[in-house]
């Protein structure tokens, strides 16, 4: 057993390199990986020289396998193998394995130590063919006896009908085949299986494979007993998937997300040195974790290309553009979107990246790649995972998503530019007083109110064109406000952790009153205005009989004319529309008509608000949650002892106050701009349809911004052009792009298969206090369907589009959502108790159910079954 050439038997640590044709692929890769220190267990091979002088004597039984017939052909398989078994084996070689045996046992104190063995074909384990699983092992051998038994077995399996079939198919003749046998101490496996290190299935790389099951796992690895499969992520090691076997009584639980850590960290270093994915057998005992086999995975698909590594998502973006966007909002939004992000990123490098927005089935997705990158390269955001930046559904949808380190572009912090930021951010930080975010919004109303003096029928095609291009340019948000924007979701974290650290969950449950009941939001003023017009209404019969007899708005003007009441009403009615009248569902979008161009539906929303009267009062509501601040910031303040947390509280409570009220008097400004920008559009849509140029006004919404400066200069025709984005937008808006898609997109392949939550308790983020019961309402469109008094309203996402109904609602439950998501403020604003990233919620409760909505809790609870359940 020295090793050198002729000798029958050699020891797994004598092994090299040039052995490798006479001990197979399987035992070169063991005897490689034990001298590089991995945990082999130990043991000796009996060389395919052995098989070969064993099956000498056989060789004309071996040639008439490959001329014979099916039937004919299984018969000869079966007695070849019989006569393998049977055959005496020759004295060298029981000699070998006798030596060998006794040295196993020696090393371990035993006379018969229990080993295992198992193949080692020369075509076996290579690149092209694997032959996984064709062959036999044994168990729990002991003693040369059994072992030479064994080996005999071993052999015979060459000639299994499966294993011959396997070869035929590979084009391997069948004299060309031989057999050594590895002979090793067999480990007593607490757990095993097998462990793939790239997906057999899919060909990604980023993660590991494995099945296992409790005991020594022979089953397994032949496939003959149903495992547990478990998905880890080989970067971090966590879990991403786990699938467990049926159990009995008395079966052991599914191996730990420990074990199964150490098992992949334990492939990935085994794929490394063996430079290709690798399937790997292993065994696991007294918490370590043996390599009994390593191979090549054959036929794997091939390796993704740079774009299908790709990984996109609509978290967050999903729910400020839920909708399709139409070319000519992408041209306007796509640069905003991009200047926020360097603004937000400003001293990384993202030249080498991959872009950072796309449309997928018309919809806006952002680049995870890219993303996790830019985080990685600033320190305070390098540990932070996507489900704690975006919670709740979102955090759902995202959970098994990995990118491996390959596929995260180098994003090199320059820390040039970082450093020198530096004093900058110090000084904006010591000198933005929320004075200077006001200042910011009356300058962005300013720009507005000269925009809105404009009268786009008065101007040129070329002033048009001009004032065009410069309201898009311009539809972003100043820096300076873009500052507390920026800030005020930091002040509200440390607001919520710091009454949490010191006083515990009553300062929680505080904590969560003092962004309620604001007062001086444009969103939730547009709501309160329209309750103002409902009771406006109501207290002149004449006009309240024609709001709810007329179902146009001019046709109610028309009967109210000369009715008491009436001018103040149509007096309050024009201010409401140019206060709020810019709003609508999907307000960043270009092609949606707002509110002032849309009275009949304003109209149906006084309507329903007088039928609420009554039975809900918002501005009640609204008054109570004010008073329940004013309660609870008392309470908070007499709680804290330390004045330094006591200045923290009183720092983090103004500036996530002040937060709230840029932003969403911000995000109204902007709004504002998109509404004249469309009146803009509009105007120059009209023209060149009165022209021929296109075919009707709202076309000009499928042309992209740089293109309708060409279509009115030079008169070209885009009739065609319009025509095919026309197809594409209504084909895209029948697609459900899932909230995550890895790679190019594929309507047949990415469906949005998230399963409607089951269960009488749906669990989501909780964001705005209290509690209440009622029937759900369940809206997946704005401009769709009526709240009724006392309805809970269930809604895919909620914009200021949707705050009307919330005006009757009792609660509000989203699909999708964050603390400081627009619904969720208007929410809190008028006290109505919130649950957001119950996804999809929509999918899971029906109208008319009865469900308790707990916003302190975070759960939302079905009372009882959906009609036909």
């Amino acid at each position: 057993m020295d090793g050198a050439g002729g000798v029958r038997a050699l020891p797994l640590g004598a092994i090299c390199d040039v052995d490798r044709p006479r001990v197979g692929a399987k035992a070169a890769t063991l005897a490689a990986l034990a001298r590089q220190g991995f945990p082999v267990p130990p043991g000796f091979c009996i060389a395919a020289d052995a098989y070969r002088a064993h099956v000498a004597p056989l060789g004309e039984r071996i040639a008439a396998v490959a001329g014979a017939g099916e039937e004919e052909r299984t018969r000869r398989l079966e007695e070849l193998r019989q006569a393998i078994v049977a055959a005496p084996l020759d004295a060298e070689t029981a000699r070998a394995i006798e030596t060998g045996c006794e040295r196993l046992g020696a090393a371990f104190g035993s006379d018969a130590p229990a080993c295992a063995v198992r193949s080692s074909g020369t075509c076996e384990d290579l690149a092209a063919h694997s032959f996984a699983g064709q062959h036999e092992s044994f168990l729990g051998v002991r003693g040369p006896g059994e072992c030479i038994e064994a080996v005999k077995k071993v052999w015979a399996s060459l000639w299994s009908e499966r294993a011959a079939a396997y070869r035929a198919r590979s084009g391997i003749a069948p004299g060309a085949a031989a057999m050594a046998v590895i002979v090793q101490r067999l480990v007593p496996a607490e757990w095993a299986g097998v462990a793939f290190t790239a997906d057999p299935v899919t060909g990604a790389r980023d993660r590991t494979v494995i099945e296992c099951a409790a005991g020594l796992g022979a089953e397994v690895a032949a496939g003959t007993r149903v495992p547990d499969r478990f998905v880890v992520a080989r970067e971090s090691l966590r879990v991403l998937e786990r699938r467990e076997a049926p159990r009995g009584e008395g079966d052991a639980r599914a191996a730990d997300d420990a074990l199964l850590g150490r098992v992949s960290a334990l492939a990935s270093a085994i794929e490394a040195a063996c430079a290709v994915p690798q399937d790997i057998e292993w065994a696991a005992a007294g918490g370590r974790v043996h390599v009994l086999q390593a191979r090549p995975i054959t036929a794997l698909p091939r390796p993704a290309t740079r774009e299908e590594r790709q990984v996109w998502t609509n978290a967050n973006t999903g729910e400020v553009l839920p909708d399709v966007v139409t070319p000519m909002s992408w041209s306007v939004i796509e640069p905003a979107m991009v200047r926020l992000f360097e603004a937000l990123f400003g001293s990384v490098d993202l030249s080498r990246a991959a872009p950072l927005f796309t449309r997928i089935a018309g919809r806006v997705y952002f680049n995870l790649n890219t993303f996790t990158a830019c985080l990685r390269a600033i320190p305070v955001l390098r540990h932070r995972d996507f489900g704690e930046l975006f919670g709740g559904g979102q955090a759902e949808a995202l959970r098994g998503v990995e990118i491996p380190p390959e596929d995260i572009p180098d994003v090199r912090l320059s820390l040039g530019g970082a450093l020198a930021r530096l004093p900058v951010a110090a000084v904006t930080l010591l000198t933005h007083l929320p004075s200077r975010g006001y200042g910011c919004l009356e300058r962005m109303a300013r720009a507005n109110r000269r925009l809105r003096r404009c009268e786009p029928a008065a101007l040129s095609d070329g002033e048009l064109i001009g004032r065009i291009r410069a309201t898009a340019g311009g539809m972003f948000i100043e820096r300076d406000l873009f500052f507390f924007i920026g800030t005020g979701p930091l002040y509200m974290t440390l607001l919520f952790n710091l009454c949490g650290r010191v006083l515990g969950p009553r300062g929680e449950a505080d904590a969560r009153h003092l962004l309620a009941g604001l007062g001086g939001l444009d969103d939730a003023d547009a709501g309160h205005a329209l309750w103002r017009l409902a009771l406006a209404a109501r207290a002149h019969r004449a006009i309240e009989a024609a709001l709810l007899d007329a179902p146009a708005f001019e046709e109610f003007r028309a009967r109210i004319a000369g009715a008491e009441g009436a001018f103040g009403f149509l007096c309050a009615w024009d201010d409401f529309m140019r206060a709020h009248g810019h709003h609508t569902r999907g307000e960043l979008e270009l092609a949606n008509e707002r509110w002032s161009e849309t009275p009949d539906y304003v109209l149906g929303l006084v309507r329903d608000c007088v039928r609420g009267i009554g039975t809900q009062d918002p501005l009640a509501r609204w008054r109570a949650a004010a008073a329940a601040r004013a309660a609870a910031l008392a309470r908070l303040r007499r709680s804290f002892r330390s004045p330094i947390d006591r200045a923290l509280f009183e720092l983090a409570f103004r500036q996530a106050q002040h937060g709230v009220r840029l932003r969403e008097n911000g995000k109204s400004l902007v709004v504002e701009r998109v509404a004249l920008l469309r009146r803009l559009l509009c105007e120059l849509g009209a023209r060149l349809a009165a022209r021929g140029i296109l075919a009707s006004r709202d076309d000009i919404f499928f042309l992209r911004r740089e293109e309708v400066e060409d279509c009115a200069a030079c008169g070209n025709t885009f009739r065609d052009l319009v025509a095919r984005r026309r197809a594409e937008y209504e084909r895209d808006i029948g697609l459900s792009p899932p909230p995550v898609v890895r790679g190019v997109y594929d309507p047949a392949r990415h469906r949005d298969e998230r399963a409607a939550p089951r269960g009488a308790v749906l669990r989501g983020t909780a964001v705005s206090p209290g509690s209440a019961t009622g029937r759900a309402r369940v809206i997946r469109r704005a401009e769709r369907g009526r709240v009724l008094p006392g309805e809970i309203l269930v809604v895919p996402f909620a914009d200021p589009g949707w705050a009307p109904y919330f005006l009757n609602a009792a609660a509000v439950v989203m699909d999708m959502g964050g603390v400081l998501s627009h619904g969720c403020i208007i929410a809190r604003e008028y006290g109505l108790p919130a649950v957001v990233n119950v996804g999809p919620a929509t999918a899971a409760i029906a109208t008319g159910q009865l469900v308790r909505v707990d916003g302190d809790a975070g759960t939302v609870t079905i009372l009882e079954p959906a009609a036909g359940e």
